[in-house]
């Protein structure tokens, strides 16, 4: 069984899915293996055998976290139409003409480790 390549020219790095990979062929007294959870240190000695999980890989390059947006712009006359579509539907259900009437106020009561909180939910309707 080959590793897939050497880690400082020196540990070998394998991974579990590779065709005839098993644990007890690796011949290196340390080992790099790469399985679902990460990568793992193989230690081999006189008298034990280990596999440990390793937060990193000492001289494996990093790659960066990115997200590059691919999609096409969306056309700005498509997003006006959109925004005003919104607006329509706000002003003729959630707007508040006089803030000082035409509110409907409920109250509920909530009961929570024996203390009890007053919640004001205010909704306006033309």
């Amino acid at each position: 069984m080959e590793p897939l390549f050497l880690i400082n020219g020196i540990f070998p790095a394998y991974w579990i899915g590779q065709e005839g990979f098993s644990i007890e062929k690796i011949q290196a007294a340390f080992a790099y293996v790469l399985d679902a959870e990460g990568w793992k240190l193989y230690k081999r000695n006189g008298v034990s055998t280990a596999v440990i999980s390793v937060d990193s890989v000492a001289g494996l390059a990093t790659l960066r976290q990115e997200i590059n947006l691919t999609a096409q712009k969306l056309p700005l006359d498509l997003i006006r139409k959109v925004t005003a579509w919104f607006k329509v539907v706000y002003q003729k259900n959630f707007y508040l003409k006089d803030l000082n009437h035409e509110k409907l106020i409920s109250d509920l009561l909530l009961e929570s480790n024996n203390k009890k909180h007053l919640v004001s939910k205010k909704v306006g309707f033309n």
